[in-house]
Parts: structure tokens; C-alpha cells; sequence
């Protein structure tokens, strides 16, 4: 674990001891600057101690957590102290907002690796620059930042509320040029999401579950470059399959180890459709 966090994970016994239920807290980096602290989300059912609120005040202010939102069972409204939002640092080194229990990549390093090839993969499928881009599942618009300078039009589309918040103010907060006409943040599901004919190049970057409905519909709207990142072999192997189908081939693959020791490995894939490649070698 990142130090802040670890140092955070260290005085959670002292914050449960006389508890009694079941709950869930959630670590993470807050606000980048010079010295980094961890910010948590508390979710609790049950009885907690009397000490418990007084005992977190005081870690807030000792600058062990720059902040903490708890929510218990009942309540109308979590309880906050100081700033719970997290954040990491962008693939273009600036700060990146997350959405409170939303998704980001266990490390700043691994997502900035991961981010910045993507980033790469796409301007060589574009050779460049984009009419359109669609990309689905955005979250918090960690690839969506690195996207938009590549298009004249960026639709992303995300299905939680609370990243798609968090991913308007991270593009509001970059200055990409007057070159960009439109950046489209869409709260819809992505499965379902309408593909239209006319994208240059589509960006699939969905959860473990893979992208299957989205692969089965590609071929009616016929993209001219796909690029899927995914952190589960199994369901990325299904859905080139399908998509295979569809007459894309692929044209390269990367492999990063972000989640040590385990059997999740972030490949990202370059697509293409199979007569644009015809006498290439990939």
C-alpha cells in the first residue's frame, strides 16, 4: 500500500474496538499536493463505540486522513469530516479527481503507465487525430482526459452518477486547446448505449464482466479502429471472438502486470477491420 494509506490502515483497530456489526471502509489518496494523505469512506450497521466520532476527529486533525465520510445504517446523510474526495495522479501528471466508491487502478504508477499507452494505441489506430471518439465506460475520465486532445469530438459514456461528476471536473479543469469543438460526458449504461455510425474510433475499457453486448452490436456500427482494455483474459478472449465475427482483427497487444501475484493482467488490444489491414504485418 501506497504510505499515506498504510498509515491510515494502522489506526483503524483503535477506531472499530468496541464495535459491534458489520461494515466496510475504503482507503484511498486524497488531494495531491506535497505531503499526501488518505481519505476513507466508512459504511456501518451496527452499534459503534462512543468513542468512535471523537477518535476519528482527532486522526482527521492529526493529518493522518485529510478526511472521512461515514455512513451509517438509517441515516438521512453521511456525516463528513474534512475532504473525503479522493483523488490520483492523471496519466498527464495532473491531479484526477475520483468518485467517492468509484473505480481507479490499485496505483498511480500502474494507472499513468496504463493511461499513457493508452493514449499511444489510440493515436496510432486515428494516425493522429479523430473525427469522433466514443468511449465507454469512462468512469472518471481517466483515459477521457487523454483522449479528448486526439478528437474533434469526444463522447464518453459512463453509468455511475457520482464518476461522471467527478469526470466533468477533471476535463473542466485541463486546458486541451481550441482544436477540441466538443467533449460529451453521457450518464447512460454503456451496454445499451446507442452506437452510431461514423466513429472513428471506439474505446472500450469495461469492468472484469467484459463488454459482450456492446461486442455483438460493433458490426452494425462499423468503427473504423477498436481499442479494448481489459483486466480479465477469459471474458476479453469471448469478446475478440465475437468481434472477430464482426470481421476486426487485431494489430497489437499489450500486457501490463498492475495486480501482482494474481490472475488479472490489463491488456490493452488495437482493432481494426480485417480489409484495412490486408498486406500489413502486425
Amino acid at each position: 500500500m501506497a504510505p499515506p494509506i498504510a498509515a491510515a490502515f494502522a489506526r483503524l483497530p483503535d477506531l472499530f474496538r468496541g464495535a459491534k456489526g458489520t461494515g466496510e471502509v475504503r482507503l484511498a489518496l486524497g488531494p495531491v499536493g506535497e505531503s499526501r494523505a488518505a481519505v476513507a469512506q466508512i459504511t456501518f450497521a451496527g452499534e459503534l463505540p462512543p468513542s468512535f466520532f471523537g477518535t476519528l476527529e482527532k486522526i482527521v486533525a492529526s493529518g493522518v486522513l485529510v478526511g472521512a465520510e461515514v455512513e451509517l445504517e438509517g441515516a438521512r446523510a453521511p456525516l463528513v469530516f474534512g475532504n473525503a474526495t479522493p483523488f490520483i495522479t492523471g496519466g498527464d501528471d495532473l491531479p484526477l479527481e475520483i468518485a467517492k466508491g468509484g473505480f481507479s487502478q490499485a496505483s498511480e504508477e500502474g494507472n499513468a503507465a496504463l493511461s499513457r499507452l493508452v493514449a499511444k494505441r489510440a493515436a496510432e489506430l486515428i494516425k493522429g487525430r479523430a473525427k469522433k471518439i466514443v468511449e465507454l465506460y469512462a468512469g472518471a475520465g481517466t483515459l477521457t482526459v487523454l483522449l479528448a486532445p486526439l478528437a474533434e469530438k469526444l463522447t464518453a459514456v459512463e453509468s455511475h452518477a457520482g464518476s461522471v461528476s467527478a469526470a466533468r471536473k477533471n476535463l473542466a479543469r485541463r486546458e486541451f486547446g481550441r482544436d477540441v469543438r466538443k467533449i460529451e460526458m453521457v450518464l447512460a449504461d454503456a451496454d445499451t448505449f446507442e452506437l452510431a455510425r461514423g466513429i472513428d474510433l471506439l474505446v472500450l475499457d469495461p469492468p472484469r464482466t467484459g463488454a459482450k453486448e456492446v461486442a455483438t452490436r460493433v458490426a452494425a456500427a462499423k468503427p473504423k479502429g477498436i481499442l479494448y482494455v481489459s483486466c480479465d483474459p477469459a471474458t476479453l478472449a469471448r469478446d475478440l471472438a465475437i468481434l472477430a465475427e464482426a470481421h476486426y482483427e487485431i494489430t497489437s497487444v499489450d500486457a501490463l502486470l498492475l495486480f501482482p501475484e494474481t490472475s488479472h493482467v490489463e491488456t490493452i488490444v488495437s482493432l481494426v477491420p480485417a480489409q484495412r489491414s490486408a498486406g500489413q504485418t502486425s
